[in-house]
């Protein structure tokens, strides 16, 4: 049994590497996005995160749900425009 500190030349490029380097990191968390979607969960309108909330679950949208969905799209588009 090996080490995942154990360095040997693995993939002949005559160049010691550690086995944990081959590892898949899927884990890895990008902080900066973290805090940068937390920051945009906070500007946003209560009702609009309850509705993103909605949608990730799979539940379905009310007509009033979709309304505003439709309503905060449209305000915010007509927002980037003037940019």
């Amino acid at each position: 049994m090996l080490s995942l500190n154990y360095a040997d030349d693995f993939d002949g490029d005559e160049e010691k590497t550690e086995l944990l380097d081959f590892l898949a990191d899927d884990k890895t968390v990008d902080l900066d996005l973290r805090l940068d979607a937390r920051r945009f969960l906070q500007g946003c309108p209560r009702r609009l995160v309850q509705i993103a909330h909605k949608i990730t679950s799979g539940e379905n949208l009310t007509p009033t749900d979709s309304q505003y969905l439709w309503r905060y799209h449209k305000r915010e588009q007509k927002r980037l425009l003037a940019m």
